[in-house]
């Protein structure tokens, strides 16, 4: 192109003709460039293109081309419409002037021109022509040709236009650009794809875009850049033709900076792991990575997963906390148990987090089974009794237990071997063991694993002695007097025995054993000695034993009588016939014969007493008093042992202890009956599968049964025989109570009942019965399920149906949403009660769907899984698409609180009909299911935005779509992002309450933050700077304090803490060091004292010094208890650390004393505990007594101030009186008072100042003249003045944020005061109180007193020998009268004595209020019992409320069933004169009445239910449900009895589990629980929590099924506060307004429309409404809902199909049309027709029969009809019900109602009419005593019915 040659002898001109792909210039480049670099021809006739900045050798600017001005123009005027290639125009004009066509304009043909000339250059063809220059009128030369053909090139495409980068991320950029049409893609070029180079600057090297390659999209996502980097990228068009390639379009960008950019941190290698503390951690160490690169060190993460397992969970691990840090112990993992672990670098920034480590190995030790606590106690002197405790046995498979014994440093032997073998084997005996000799035991759990195996656990035990043996052959000789006797025996082994000398007791029944010294001989040789001195004519028994140290050896027998001689006095003669009988387990009935009476006995009394079998001696027989009446000879022995034999004896005992009878005995022994063994409870069902149940027990106590195993038995409810099951055949040990029951009937409600098997068959249990369900087999999935007909908004759906199994096919459930998007119920025919096949209708066009269809079965467990299909909608012609969803949505961290949203425009290069208003970005917390917006950008361009303000460590989704006309569709993030933890705060430590080696420590709860909490951890330090662990268990974070133990004695300790978190880089940092606090020091070691009395005034003390510990010794101290004061001992005081012993002076004669000494130590802390001997002086000639302590000493309080002490006066003995010495002592630090008297008979004081609610004891001592005669002092019993009770005061403010717009008016302060009052007066007040305020507090203002219209209620009742008042009140009391007494009075009970004229009446006997009050001013006792509080609606006015309280108080504590009962008050039963507990069935209240026949039949149901039932101690109100048939109300349930529903023990009210405790304890049902994961259908997430809306959900979503038992009333929530919310579903508020005469229209709609009770059959309704017990009524209430449904549901039915018709006959009319020609029904047709956006006509693919109608438009036409039948009906049921009564009274109350006012009573319209009314007629008028609003229309309307009209009595109100 550089050498245009000019040809001599011519002008220059040049033609260029350039054809080819890669042309220089285009046409139209060439013209733009003309503008700046053209310079005009030297003829005028042309232009040359100067190349800017070149130049020519000869310094002249280089021309490009030269073109001819007219020939440009004319080759211009050659091209066609649609031709726009200058190559083909002058290809034209070359073609048409070789043709001999006319020249250009103002050209003459010339002579050819001399040369052609031309040449290639790489595809282009360049050619030129000289050509001569003419004259003015020059001519062409004629056309030369060239010799041959010349080829031109193939014209490539022209290159695109590259829009501005869409998308500009830190590594990655979106490019687009135009598409080419057809004309830029150039004659020759059939496009293929496109070809996308980059570049980086400054390389000179293009790489193409691999990604990008053969596509034909006009964008591409070039990724995998380097940050901060210029790039250029170019981009053409490929073809088709080979190596056609057209023209690039080149573009620069530059990459930013960002952390993508950073370098990660090296990979960590060297993992190893290896076991840690036995059974829990794993010890791990590994060398960090070798460089940093850009990583900030965060934190280590270890990933850890049971060998096997697919997913790795996040572990923390102690010890990590720094990038030096590298090793770190995981705890708190399974024991036994092989994990893999990987751990690699976290960085401040996530992106140069390192790659994760190689993965280590390891298994945690085996955690051994528990030690067993051994104990052991001794029998006897060879054998010993061993028990323990059951251990834990951790990864221990229970093998036996190995029990051994030695002699210390002997060999260990085995014991017990055949007894262990079972873990609930807790003992054995051991015998044979050597005598005086030191055995140690010790005892291991042996497991199946020996590497299981416990410790050993030891205990020893000091042997007795062996006692000396029983003398042999003892024998009685009689001498010649008659009290004398000669007694001779052989001496027996002496074994063990330290011999001091032979013991001798006689025994006769009036006497006893007792000693005589008449044999006492030291010498164990010795075989004889004589008696004397004996009574005569009396029987004796002798034992002979040898004394051997402090123990006696055994006994040899002998028994003998003296004889009777003259002056002998007789003894009474033993009874006859003593008989056992009538034996119950634990009593016997024994009846004698009294012997014949002698003159010598004085009658005193019958002794009986009785000698079990398994015991050697006889004892007292409980159960049979000493009766003084001879006559009375039988009795009934009780507190037996059951399955025991028993013998029995007799006597008579007499005045003259020498005349009382011989023993009389039982000739057979009588046993007991056995107690057959408790049958078990708490039977339940678990795990229940189609096929088996697991069922559970609590184990029974087995009383006298010897276990043989557990029966257990099952049957189908309906009849069935009973079967046994494999799974529950065989009981090793009664501590097994768990079994699986197999081979079970699917879907059956089974009966299960369980006993006891004895070896003994009269010892089994009772049968223990309970019901389950086992689970249905679920249908199968449709198959072929599959879409037809497919169009622009829909298509036709069809399946085959399943196999349906257990299933009870309700209805197919069919679920659309688009692909990715909710599953939601479509529109068209495919809902509810859909058979296939359906249409879906009202989807978008050229839309992805997806639909589900699944088998719905009556019985939810039972339905079958969802089967898919995918689909596509067709486009059609007017398809207008919503804005594609955004995509590549991704957040990034950029602090605490903060996360960036970046994503990418999917529709930047679409068709686009979104009119862009803005980005919308929401966010959604993973604990919430609520989005709400993070960020708004207006422009379309930005594609990101900051989320500010968000709680820290806390996962967040986001999503964001373009919001156009239509709203777009949104775009989700691929996985919650989290934002940067908090760690937790430090905590506040201090330590108090100092033990000798422990000390509490306490903290203050930290703020968690973002840690999720697992245990607080402590540390103790003497000198701050070497830490000890403090083993406390702290792992709840309601924890704040604990005991540290082990520390060292009289030593400072101070104490640290933090809180440790599941993940370790959130644990808080150590506190500061507490204060320090010293330990006590260890005390003296207890002294021994010995006493030695020498005088009638004295006695010696000596003692040993002790173990002295940490007391440093200054003296001792030595002690005298005299006057129940330890005062210090006269003659021993101020004795040094050298003493042993000191002598007691000044002593009172012949009077007992104790004598204590202890040491003196630096500290008092450390003296040693003293230890008391007791002596007692000796008497003298000189000895004056005492006198005796005050006796009966009593002191109450009376008040709140003030108290009485009253005492007697003790024996004066020697004492002259002086006075008395009062003195009234707080027992909290305080001022005492004093009260003096000169007279001994004023034996009362009376205190005044007291402190209110404070405690006193008073001492009283008896001064004498002599002052060492003084009386012992007299302690009373701790009084407790009363106190005032304190009001709790809820003040209702303005909710947070609320504005107060005006000044309030009244401020409602509601507050309550605990009933439970210390105080019998403080009780009375408060009564009182109440009493008054029931007469005065009216539902209306009132000029006298409320009579009917009383707020507040009292009933008064005689029941159970007792006055009983029940406070309640009216259900329209007045806000106004709320305050802390109104709240007391939902069934507070209140129970008095009965006065004298009252006790008479019957039971449920009225009582006047005056009773009451009269009790409250006078001493009579009284007592109360609270009703548990109200629970009130989940209604939207609570909810409100409810903002009131924290987060932690709406915590959920438990969901309960509401039980559909009545509620019953339990509480203890009385003595009814001083109304102090008593043993018995508990009384019963209601929460209106004391007493009542009612109450009565209940209380009956309680006795028989529960027999045995007893309050526990503490237990003032037990709060239960009542089901019977009498009170039912919507729930028929199939059982009845009670159900416990509160208990107040102690005055507060039980939390739930303590209640389910106490139930367990008393027998008793609870009320269902709901758990927690059953409350949502999908169950929770981590970190989900149930709610009261989740509650309220379900009780929306409830479906009654077609059993009526099985209706569900509701649940009652408890919150974490106490608060209780019910919420009723809402299927029971259907039923209840029926069963309450709500039936109309409205009311029975839902069984016309409502799917969740439309379906369940009538007759089941019915048994809810009308309950076994129900009223006539309650019947007519059922009869008129099911008569109304029987007119309506045709109505109902035949509307649906009128609208159908409706429907089709205006299918093609516009909406508009139907509306200008007054269609009738236009707006039920809107309504149809405008949910779809059907205006203009419905489609004709819609399928009009089975087009679902909304159930709106349905009742559009069904109401006004109804109200037309409903009336018919009432009219007609009410002449009905009326057709007895005739017309003339009917008219004549008719015109009563007619002029009587408004809420008119029955009563008064009776007095109206001056006679009653019919009994039939008062349901139909009236309602709770009140007339009717609409009783005259219904009369009339009855009336009108009649054809004659008899005239009609007059009402008083006409005269």
């Amino acid at each position: 192109m550089m050498g245009l040659a000019h040809a001599q002898g011519y002008s220059e001109f040049a033609l260029l003709l350039a054809l080819g792909f890669n042309a220089m210039l285009r046409t139209s480049e060439m013209l733009s460039l003309s503008h700046q670099h053209v310079v005009p021809h030297r003829h005028g006739k042309g232009m040359s293109l100067i190349i800017p900045g070149s130049k020519t050798s000869q310094g002249n600017p280089q021309v490009l081309l030269v073109l001819d001005a007219d020939l440009i123009a004319y080759a211009s005027s050659l091209c066609r419409p649609g031709e726009r290639s200058p190559g083909l125009a002058l290809a034209q004009l070359r073609a048409r002037a070789g043709a001999g066509e006319v020249p250009p304009p103002g050209r003459q043909r010339a002579g050819p021109p001399e040369l052609w000339s031309w040449f290639k250059v790489g595809v282009e063809l360049v050619i030129w022509v000289p050509v001569p220059v003419l004259a003015q009128n020059e001519v062409y030369t004629d056309w030369v040709e060239s010799s041959e053909a010349i080829a031109t090139g193939r014209q490539p495409p022209s290159a695109p236009v590259l829009m501005p980068p869409a998308v500009l991320l830190v590594t990655e950029v979106l490019y687009s650009w135009t598409p080419l049409e057809s004309l830029n893609l150039g004659p020759d070029c059939t496009f293929q794809s496109w070809l996308v180079q980059i570049q980086e600057e400054g390389t000179g090297v293009w790489n193409s875009v691999e990604s990008c390659l053969q596509q034909s999209a006009s964008e591409c996502l070039i990724q995998g850049l380097q940050c901060d980097t210029d790039y250029n990228v170019r981009v053409a068009a490929i073809c088709q033709e080979p190596e056609l390639v057209g023209e690039f379009r080149t573009s620069s960008f530059r990459t930013e900076t960002g952390d993508v950019c950073l370098r990660p941190a090296a990979t960590p290698s060297g993992l190893n792991a290896t076991p840690g503390a036995p059974g829990s951690s794993l010890q791990l160490q590994w060398h960090p990575g070798a460089e940093p690169m850009d990583c900030s060190f965060f934190s280590w993460e270890l990933n850890l997963r049971v060998q096997g397992a697919a997913e790795w969970q996040s572990q923390g691990c102690e010890g990590g906390g720094a990038r030096e840090n590298s090793s770190c112990t995981a705890g708190g993992l399974q024991s036994d148990t092989t994990y893999e672990i990987r751990i690699r670098e976290n960085c401040s920034i996530s992106s140069t987090n390192s790659d994760w480590s190689n993965v280590a190995s390891a298994s945690t030790h085996v955690l051994s089974a528990e030690v067993p606590g051994l104990n052991a106690s001794v029998v006897s002197y060879d054998t010993v009794q061993l028990s323990w405790a059951q251990p834990l046995l951790n990864d221990c498979v229970f093998s036996r237990y190995q029990i051994q014994w030695s002699l210390q440093n002997g060999t260990w032997q085995d014991i017990c071997q055949a007894e262990l073998s079972s873990s609930c084997v807790l003992g054995c005996q051991v015998t044979g063991l050597p005598s005086r000799s030191l055995v140690r035991f010790r005892a291991q759990v042996l497991c199946v694993r020996t590497v299981a195996n416990s410790g050993f656990a030891v205990a020893e035990v000091a042997m007795p002695d062996r006692l000396m043996g029983a003398p042999e052959n003892v024998l009685v000789a009689a001498s010649s007097s008659a009290t004398e006797v000669f007694v001779s025996w052989s001496s027996g082994q002496l074994h063990d025995c330290d011999f001091q000398r032979w013991q001798l007791e006689l025994y006769t029944d009036a006497t006893g054993w007792q000693p005589s010294e008449a044999c006492s001989f030291s010498s164990p040789s010795a075989q004889a000695c004589q008696l004397s001195g004996l009574p005569c004519d009396t029987q004796f028994q002798l034992r002979l034993a040898g004394l051997c140290g402090e123990s006696t050896g055994e006994s040899g027998f002998a028994s003998f009588a003296t004889p009777d001689v003259p002056g002998c006095h007789a003894q009474a003669l033993p009874p006859s016939w003593v008989v056992g009988s009538e034996a119950t387990a634990s009593s016997v009935s024994l009846t004698w014969s009294p012997g014949q009476e002698v003159e010598n006995c004085s009658f005193l009394h019958w002794e009986v007493q009785v000698q079990p079998e398994n015991q050697a001696t006889y004892g007292p027989a409980a159960g049979c008093p000493e009766a003084s009446l001879r006559n009375m000879s039988s009795c009934v022995v009780i507190g037996l042992q059951s399955a025991t034999s028993h013998t029995f004896r007799v006597r008579e005992v007499c005045q003259e202890s020498t005349s009382s009878s011989d023993w009389a005995v039982t000739s057979v022994p009588i046993s007991t009956l056995l107690v057959p063994a408790q049958a078990p409870s708490g039977l339940r069902a678990s795990e229940a599968t189609s096929s088996s149940v697991t069922i559970q027990w609590d184990v029974p106590q087995l009383n006298d049964c010897h276990f043989q195993g557990y029966v257990l038995r099952w049957r189908q409810r309906e009849g069935g025989n009973w079967s046994s099951s494999t799974g529950c055949s065989f009981f090793s040990s009664s501590c097994e109570s768990t079994c699986t029951a197999n081979g079970l009937p699917s879907n059956a409600q089974i009966d299960v009942e369980v006993r006891v098997s004895c070896t003994q068959a009269e010892a089994e249990s009772d049968w223990t019965s309970a019901s389950f369900q086992t689970l249905p087999v679920p249908a199968g999935a449709v198959v072929q399920l599959s879409l037809s007909e497919i169009f622009t908004g829909g298509g036709t759906l069809s399946w085959t149906p399943p196999a349906l199994n257990d299933c009870a096919l309700a209805a197919y459930t069919v679920e659309l949403r688009e692909v990715f998007g909710t599953w939601a119920l479509p529109s068209g025919s495919c809902g509810p009660s859909t058979t296939p096949p359906c249409s879906l209708q009202g989807l978008n066009c050229d839309s992805n769907y997806e639909v589900r269809v699944a088998a719905n079965c009556t019985n939810p467990l039972a339905s079958g899984p969802f089967a898919t299909v995918s689909f596509t909608t067709d486009v059609g012609e007017l398809c207008l698409k919503q804005a594609p969803a955004p995509r590549s949505v991704m957040a990034t961290a950029l602090g605490v609180s903060s996360l960036a949203v970046a994503w990418v425009d999917a529709s930047a290069n679409a068709s686009r009909n979104c009119s862009f208003s803005e980005w919308q970005v929401e966010l959604r917390p993973s604990s919430s299911e609520g989005w709400s917006s993070a960020c708004r950008v207006l422009e379309l361009q930005v594609t990101d935005c900051v989320a500010s303000g968000l709680p820290s460590n806390t996962a967040h989704h986001f999503r964001v779509r373009e919001v156009c006309d239509d709203v777009g569709t949104w775009g989700y993030t691929a996985a919650a992002v989290s934002t940067a933890p908090v760690a937790a705060a430090p905590m506040v430590v201090q330590a108090s309450s100092p033990q000798v080696s422990q000390m509490l420590v306490q903290w203050s709860s930290p703020e968690l933050n973002d840690c999720l909490f697992s245990r607080f951890k402590l540390q103790w330090s003497v000198d701050s700077s070497s830490w000890q662990e403090v083993a406390c268990g702290a792992s709840n974070f309601c924890d704040s304090s604990c005991s540290a133990q082990s520390l060292p004695s009289n030593t400072a300790v101070t104490f640290r803490g933090r809180t440790i978190c599941t993940e370790e880089a959130l644990n808080g940092e150590w506190s500061n060091s507490s204060v320090p606090v010293s330990t006590l020091p260890r005390p003296s070691e207890p002294l021994v004292v010995h006493v030695n009395v020498w005088s009638y005034d004295a006695a010696e003390l000596s003692w040993s010094r002790p173990v002295l510990n940490d007391c440093i010794l200054q003296g001792w101290q030595v002690e005298l208890l005299d006057s129940n004061l330890w005062t210090s001992g006269p003659g021993c005081q101020g004795l040094t650390a050298d003493a042993t012993g000191c002598n007691l002076t000044n002593l009172a004669c012949d009077s007992d004393f104790q004598a204590r000494v202890s040491t003196r130590c630096h500290s008092a802390l450390a003296d040693a505990e003293p230890r008391s001997v007791s002596f007692r002086t000796a008497a003298g000639a000189e000895c004056l007594k005492r006198a005796g302590a005050p006796l009966g000493v009593l002191l109450l309080a009376t008040s709140v101030s003030s108290a009485t002490l009253t005492w007697e006066a003790g024996s004066p003995n020697d004492c002259t009186f002086a006075s008395w010495a009062v003195q009234l002592s707080p027992t909290e630090p305080g001022p005492s008072f004093s009260c003096a008297s000169s007279l001994r008979d004023s034996t009362s004081c009376i205190f005044s100042g007291l402190a209110e609610n404070s405690s006193y004891v008073a001492s009283i001592q008896e001064l004498c003249a002599e002052s060492s005669l003084a009386s012992p002092s007299a302690l009373s019993q701790v009084a407790t003045t009363f106190s005032v009770p304190w009001p709790s005061v809820a003040l209702q403010l303005p909710f947070p944020d609320e504005t107060v717009e005006r000044r309030p008016e009244e401020l409602m302060v509601m507050y309550d005061v605990d009933v439970e009052l210390p105080v019998v007066g403080s009780v009375k007040s408060l009564v009182a109180k109440l009493v008054d305020l029931s007469c005065r507090h009216c539902i209306r203002k009132c000029k006298e007193s409320c009579k009917h219209d009383r707020a507040i209620i009292c009933k008064g009742r005689k029941g159970f020998g007792l006055g009983l008042f029940v406070f309640t009140y009216d259900q329209r009391i007045p806000t106004s009268l709320w305050d802390h007494h109104t709240v007391l009075r939902r069934g507070l009970t209140v129970l008095v004595p009965l006065p004298e004229p009252f006790r008479d009446r019957e039971d449920g006997s009225p009582l006047e209020l005056s009773v009451l009050e009269e009790a409250t001013q006078n001493d009579s006792p009284l007592e109360v019992a609270e009703c548990m509080p109200k629970f009130f609606e989940a209604d939207e006015s609570t909810l409100k409320g409810l903002q009131s309280f924290s987060t932690e108080d709406l915590q959920l504590e438990a969901i309960l069933e509401k039980v559909d009962g009545s509620l019953g008050l339990l509480h203890p039963p009385r003595d009814p004169a001083t109304l102090e507990v008593i043993d018995g069935l508990p009384l019963l209240s209601s929460k209106s009445v004391g007493y009542s026949s009612d109450i009565a039949q209940v209380r009956v149901m309680l006795e028989e239910q529960h027999p045995n039932l007893r309050l526990p101690e503490g237990v003032t109100s037990l709060i239960v449900e009542v089901v019977r048939p009498e009170v039912q109300v919507c729930v028929p349930y199939s059982y009845q009895g009670f159900r416990l529903l509160a208990v107040m023990k102690e005055g507060a009210w039980l939390w739930e589990d303590a209640a389910d405790a106490m139930a367990q304890e008393l027998g008793m049902e609870r009320p269902k629980r709901l758990s927690f994961e059953h409350v949502k259908p999908r169950g929770y997430g981590a970190g989900e929590a149930p709610s009261l809306s989740d509650v309220m959900a379900k009780a929306q979503a409830y479906v009654m099924g077609e059993d009526p038992h099985t209706l569900e009333e509701g649940w009652v929530v408890v919150f974490r506060n106490g608060l209780r919310l019910k919420v009723h579903t809402e299927v029971w508020n259907m039923v209840h307004a029926w069963w309450s005469n709500r039936i109309n229209t409205k009311t029975v709609l839902p069984l016309l429309e409502d799917p969740r009770i439309n379906q369940v059959p009538f007759s089941s309704l019915r048994e809810c409404l009308c309950g076994p017990a129900a009223t006539e009524k309650r019947r007519q209430n059922a009869d008129a809902l099911e008569a109304l449904l029987r007119k309506l549901k045709p109505i109902y039915e035949e509307c649906q199909v009128e609208l159908r018709n409706v429907v089709k006959e205006t299918a093609k009319k516009s909406l508009k049309e139907l509306k200008v020609n007054g269609h009738p029904l236009v707006k039920i047709i809107q309504m149809v027709r405008g949910r779809q956006g059907w205006v203009e006509s419905i489609p004709e693919e819609v399928d009009l029969e089975t087009l679902l109608l909304s159930n709106e438009a349905v009742r559009h036409m069904f109401l006004p009809r109804a109200a037309r039948a409903e009336r018919e009906l009432e009219t007609t049921l009410d002449a009905a019900v009326l057709q007895g009564i005739e017309t003339k009274l009917l008219r004549a109350v008719q015109m009563c109602l007619e002029v009587l006012p408004k809420n008119t009573t029955v009563p008064a319209l009776e007095k109206d009419l001056q006679k009653p009314l019919p009994e039939e007629m008062v349901p139909l008028i009236s309602g709770k005593g009140l007339i009717l609003p609409d009783a005259f229309q219904r009369l009339t309307a009855v009336l009108a019915r009649r054809t004659v009209a008899p005239e009609a009595s007059r009402c008083k109100s006409d005269e």
